[in-house]
């Protein structure tokens, strides 16, 4: 990511000392001391020809996450800030969850002991996904972080369209 794009973004979150931890797909993601300690960033650069789709994306992730409010859902700490006119890029803040995803706990310790809860914790988190009519979309253990205290899971808002409010018509006969 440009350091500038880095820059800007901390200035607008109000963040400082961004730290990259990875990133996937076309976001970043980023460890950073926010205005009430750790913080997680993520800074996605929009780039032509997708730039459109890819705000309209993001929009819509950090529009879900704002609204729901569930123990099992990482929890938003900003709104989504445009980066420039038109927008270069767009960033937000979510909680910062201390601990790893799933993905690194599978075949380790404590192992299977937990895998009920962390089911039943993970579709809690998907019925308030589904409350609002949005799919969770690209299921896999790194959208489910695994924190060190509880509760044991939460998810990642990779989300499909809105479903529609009202059922499709029926198939021709």
């Amino acid at each position: 990511m440009d350091p500038a794009m880095s820059a800007a973004a901390s200035a607008a979150l109000g963040v400082t000392n961004m730290r990259a931890l990875g990133g996937g797909g076309q976001k970043l993601v980023a460890l950073a001391d926010g205005p009430h300690g750790a913080t997680i960033v993520k800074l996605i650069e929009l780039v032509p020809p997708y730039a459109a789709v890819v705000l309209e994306r993001a929009r819509r992730e950090v529009g879900v996450l704002a609204s729901i409010s569930h123990p099992n859902v990482v929890r938003l700490e900003s709104g989504l800030a445009e980066l420039g006119s038109p927008p270069a890029a767009v960033c937000w803040m979510e909680v910062y969850l201390d601990g790893a995803h799933l993905a690194a706990r599978l075949g380790h310790p404590p192992g299977w002991a937990d895998a009920p809860e962390m089911a039943r914790q993970v579709l809690a988190g998907f019925t308030a996904f589904h409350a609002p009519r949005v799919v969770h979309r690209h299921l896999r253990p790194p959208h489910i972080p695994v924190p060190l205290s509880p509760p044991l899971t939460a998810l990642y808002p990779p989300t499909a369209p809105l479903l529609p409010s009202t059922p499709p018509p029926p198939p021709p006969p």
